[in-house]
């Protein structure tokens, strides 16, 4: 899982989390390394990365969601196609228009935002 934070139209990477160590050296991020309670692995970022837009490829298999929220509630909306793929383009737009629903088990293709 990536977590990001939102400020203005940015979206600014702050950790990885899987339930693989392994995965966390595929980013070759530097950073600080812990485990969670249930076994779960953390890279926290030394250095942040922002972007303008996250750019995915979304599968089925990989069932990519962009899980939203904070403590009013999470917001899940999943990103990829019944089949095949999907190419997928990330931006930051306020709106009002209410998008996805409640949550299922979290995979570990989330991208956790927290909007503040």
């Amino acid at each position: 899982m990536e977590v990001f934070t939102v400020e203005g139209r940015r979206f600014t990477m702050r950790a990885v989390v899987s339930t693989s160590g392994g995965v966390l050296d595929y980013y070759a991020l530097e950073g600080t390394r812990e485990t969670l309670p249930g076994g779960l692995f953390r890279l926290t970022l030394a250095a942040p990365a922002a972007y303008e837009s996250l750019d995915l490829i979304a599968t089925p298999i990989g069932r990519r969601t962009l899980v939203a929220g904070g403590p009013s509630g999470w917001r899940c909306l999943p990103l990829f196609p019944p089949s095949g793929s999907r190419q997928v383009r990330l931006t930051v737009r306020l709106e009002l228009e209410d998008r996805g629903g409640a949550c299922p088990a979290v995979y570990s293709q989330s991208l956790f935002l927290n909007a503040r």
